[in-house]
């Protein structure tokens, strides 16, 4: 397992636009998952404008991201390490484990998805064609619109990145 994870925590409450001093970038060891968690490992961050509103100390629908906190955010990633028993090593999964390369989850907020590789499509991790009306989130789709839109294998960019068959 990684010995180190880089994470990006809320130093102040951005008053504008924010800035480098409203940051915080840290390193601290990942730690080993304890019975009922387990690790995943991050490769895609929903960067989205929720996101702004968390910053804030004002009322929202979410308490705001408290000051020298991981920055919430929402991620998709892999299951390098587990103890929990409803998720195994290798399956990826989605939930709101903040801008960092590893998190440890309970569980509770994490659901299994499929694989986001982009240009090639999307498959479940147990390698089955996505349901024509399977969804995924839009701002998870970011980093892979271009390859969406080039890839001929995809239907019309405005119905998402679902294969054609």
């Amino acid at each position: 397992m990684p010995q180190t994870n880089r994470q990006v925590r809320l130093a102040a409450r951005p008053s504008g636009l924010p800035r480098r001093g409203d940051w915080e970038f840290t390193s601290e060891a990942v730690p080993a998952p304890v019975p009922g968690e387990f690790v995943v490992e991050i490769s895609h961050l929903s960067i989205d404008p929720a996101m702004r509103g968390w910053m804030s100390a004002r009322p929202s629908y979410m308490p705001p991201v408290e000051i020298g906190a991981v920055m919430r955010a929402g991620a998709i990633g892999r299951v390098i390490a587990s103890e929990h028993p409803g998720f195994a090593v290798g399956e990826h999964v989605y939930g709101t484990f903040g801008v960092q390369e590893y998190a440890v989850s309970d569980g509770r907020a994490a659901r299994r998805t499929w694989r986001l590789v982009c240009g090639t499509g999307i498959t479940y991790p147990e390698r089955t064609p996505v349901p024509p009306k399977a969804r995924v989130p839009a701002p998870w789709l970011t980093p892979c619109r271009k390859q969406v839109i080039e890839d001929p294998r995809i239907t019309r960019p405005d119905s998402g990145p679902f294969p054609n068959k």
